[in-house]
């Protein structure tokens, strides 16, 4: 009698990330961004932007925030929110967001609330 073939949960679950061509690596691409992107400043970090012919994201986040579990945690609070707001956005846009070093006092409600404000202004901009 033949194996059935289940569906492992890994196969069905859909993978709610960012996808992994829509970070910036390139040390150019980041370089420019923070030299002659738009900058916008909110609770906790700092947001430069620019219009871009597909949607990109960067996030930055130095030593100085702490042990390497603390910056991840970090990085994690801001993909996920970036992840759930983006679809504010009306056009694409490249990203880089810098915590500043008092993130630590900001909760994940906070991050949220800024990241979707300065996306939704984003949105309605047409540089």
């Amino acid at each position: 009698m033949p194996k059935e073939e289940k569906d492992s949960p890994s196969r069905s679950h859909v993978r709610n990330k960012l996808p992994r061509r829509e970070s910036l690596k390139r040390h150019r691409d980041i370089q420019k961004l923070l030299r002659h992107g738009k900058r916008v400043s909110a609770q906790g970090f700092r947001l430069f932007w620019e219009p871009a012919e597909t949607f990109a994201y960067a996030l930055i986040v130095s030593r100085k925030h702490g042990n390497a579990v603390h910056r991840n945690r970090i990085k994690r609070l801001f993909r996920e929110t970036i992840r759930l707001n983006k679809k504010l956005l009306s056009h694409p846009v490249r990203i880089l967001v810098l915590p500043s070093l008092d993130i630590g006092e900001v909760v994940a409600i906070d991050i949220d609330a800024e990241i979707s404000r300065i996306f939704k202004k984003l949105g309605g901009s047409s540089d």
